[in-house]
């Protein structure tokens, strides 16, 4: 148990907010950054086997050593699935039942230690049996308010959306759209057979296998010539022979729009369900499937589309973890002569953690205008559970960002509008593999390649690397990422959701953007972290965050900290603290840490109370995952190893 122990406390009435407004500082961070001298997709798959040049394991010998290599899951585990092949005729039940994409064996269908983390490196073991275990089973402490779908009257932000869940955004007149993506779910059938099957990792995160090895590698070989057979004889027989989109995974409810990877739809695996998809936040518990479209680029030639959409799969499919989305499938379909790839995966009902946050009311449209501390600190544990799986198996995400970050509200009875959330990762698109089997180290990325992910998320270090096109650590830029998104929900927390009645960000049913009292924005805190000079940065703000950073060293064994320069940054200081608060005169004093805000109630001022020692901790752990010097940067597993996390409790 950590230094921290936490009481137990009820969330009090959660009440809303309905029209955000666009000048709202935390604008959608889906436009990645471009540059000219971005990596291509052409050497996404090559990179995947890059290794240290003392090793002889380059892609065209691990290839040759592949050739003779078997996919047949009936190799690798006696009690896997295989595809039914027979025709289907009209039988509608079958539509129902989904026969098994995955090799399916004891490894990746046991949760055994999914909800613990280790405490020491897997290089090294210096520690107990007893202190490995750092993460307890807890009574839930806390639910979190059912939202509605994003105001889709916002087409500025709808159209930005990012993650596969854009339909949260997005409405459309569908029934035509819907009739004819059923008609053609019928003609899509699944590139994966009986011998290519997807082998997902096992869930422990004491597993230390990489995403990508042998079986992976030969899955993408086998792929690819299937693949690009298909767009060179245009013979769709090569397929046929599998079951179609429509008989494996069910009637398509609803087609949402189209966003950047072309349509979105909603797949309802019971035909017989006449549940509209309008309402799916309180479709609890649904079995849904959601069809991403993975449409060609613009110039993009054939072997350069299908590597590129071959490693987003095999990432994302390989993954199996709570807090990271599940790819089930990859489809094929002809539309003009023209070969169409798709990717089924799960549905996540809630939307995107961006959307969430701006969506300031409940299903019942009251006000939510309450966020307790210990509500962010469970979306920070599960987001940095996923990043840790990811990690441990050897591939960084890269565009970790809150609109990458989907929601899933768990199964139980609805207590005023409130339930369980489970985060997930997604987007694996930017993904980096830096460790494969055959690696025994981290591989680094190469600053020729460009910029990677989202403007306000890029660590300082990787525009130096970029200029001077030298190498930089995909896990520090993972860690930066998690040190953001800490800092935005935290701070939307202070300025929308801190309980303040008639606050001066919030009127009515609207979120007001801008800038706190200080003059600091109430979204994110800064643009970019580019520098202008050897001294200075582009960004004021973060400029001054550099001069004001706290110094400091931590060891992560003894949880110690040597405080070399206090932090004195105000928007991190205060951050966990009301906007308002009083001293015993009556006086205004925004910097007091000893008075209750005046607007608060019990159980807001209890909580504050409470939470005041690791609002400390919450502090120091922002500023190192923010450190500018990535090699004394916080890791995830430090932070998850901190007594701000093991004293966390996630609802799920």
């Amino acid at each position: 148990m950590g230094l921290f122990s936490k009481k137990k406390s009820t969330s009090p009435q959660l009440p809303t907010n309905n029209n955000i407004q666009q000048e709202l500082k935390l604008t959608r961070s889906n436009d990645s950054v471009k540059s000219g001298s971005s990596i291509t997709s052409g050497e996404k798959v090559k990179n995947l086997f890059k290794s240290n040049k003392s090793k002889n394991n380059d892609v065209n010998n691990i290839t040759s050593d592949l050739q003779s290599t078997s996919l047949n899951p009936h190799a690798q585990s006696s009690s896997s699935l295989t595809i039914d092949h027979s025709d289907d005729g009209n039988i509608p039940n079958r539509f129902k039942k989904r026969v098994s994409t995955i090799i399916e064996n004891e490894d990746n269908t046991t949760d055994d230690d999914e909800n613990s983390t280790d405490d020491e490196n897997h290089q090294e073991s210096t520690t107990s049996e007893s202190e490995v275990d750092l993460e307890e089973e807890y009574e839930e402490d806390h639910l979190h308010p059912i939202k509605p779908k994003y105001d889709s009257t916002h087409h500025d932000l709808a159209q930005q959306l990012s993650t596969i869940m854009d339909y949260c955004g997005l409405k459309t007149n569908s029934n035509h759209l819907t009739e004819e993506a059923n008609k053609e779910s019928q003609k899509t059938y699944s590139l994966l057979d009986s011998e290519n099957k997807i082998m997902k990792l096992p869930k422990n995160f004491k597993n230390y296998e990489s995403v990508i090895g042998q079986y992976q590698i030969q899955l993408i070989k086998n792929l690819s010539t299937k693949i690009e057979n298909l767009v060179e004889t245009k013979n769709f027989s090569i397929i046929t022979c599998n079951k179609s989109l429509y008989q494996r995974y069910g009637v398509i409810r609803n087609v949402v729009g189209k966003g950047a990877y072309g349509l979105i739809k909603i797949i309802n695996p019971d035909v017989n369900d006449k549940t509209k998809l309008s309402n799916l936040p309180t479709s609890l518990g649904k079995t849904l499937y959601v069809v991403k479209e993975l449409s060609r680029r613009k110039d993009e030639k054939s072997n350069q589309y299908i590597e590129r959409i071959l490693s987003e799969f095999v990432i994302s499919s390989t993954l199996n973890n709570r807090n990271i989305i599940e790819t089930v499938d990859l489809m094929g379909t002809f539309v003009d002569s023209n070969l169409r790839l798709s990717q089924v995966m799960q549905c996540s009902q809630g939307g995107d953690l961006f959307s969430y946050l701006l969506t300031g009311y409940n299903i019942n449209n009251k006000a939510v205008d309450f966020m307790s501390l210990y509500e962010v600190d469970c979306f920070l544990k599960q987001i940095s559970r996923g990043l840790k799986y990811m990690h441990n198996h050897g591939v960084s995400h890269c565009d970790l960002k809150l609109e990458n970050i989907l929601l899933t509200y768990e199964p139980q009875p609805q207590a005023d509008c409130k339930t369980k959330i489970t985060l997930k990762l997604s987007d694996f698109g930017k993904s980096f593999v830096f460790r494969t089997a055959y690696d025994d180290k981290e591989q680094l990325i190469n600053g020729n390649q460009g910029l990677i992910g989202s403007g306000p998320y890029i660590p300082p270090e990787e525009y130096v690397c970029v200029k001077n096109k030298t190498d930089y650590s995909s896990l520090q830029k993972d860690y930066w990422a998690l040190g953001i998104i800490a800092l935005v929900l935290l701070n939307l927390r202070r300025h929308y959701y801190s309980g303040i009645k008639n606050g001066a960000y919030r009127s009515g049913n609207k979120l007001i953007g801008g800038s706190d009292t200080y003059g600091y924005s109430t979204g994110y805190l800064w643009e970019t972290t580019e520098l202008k000079s050897s001294k200075s940065y582009k960004d004021k703000v973060f400029n001054e965050y550099a001069q004001k950073r706290m110094m400091a060293d931590y060891d992560s064994k003894t949880k110690e900290w040597l405080i070399q320069k206090k932090g004195t940054f105000t928007p991190i200081n205060n951050i966990c603290l009301p906007i308002k608060r009083v001293n015993k005169n009556n006086e205004s004093d925004d910097n007091s840490s000893s008075s209750v805000d005046e607007t608060v109630n019990e159980e807001q001022s209890e909580e504050i109370e409470e939470g005041s020692e690791l609002n400390e901790l919450r502090v120091m752990c922002i500023y190192k995952l923010l450190d500018i010097n990535p090699s004394t940067r916080l890791s995830v597993d430090e932070f998850l190893k901190s007594d701000w996390m093991t004293s966390t409790e996630a609802c799920v």
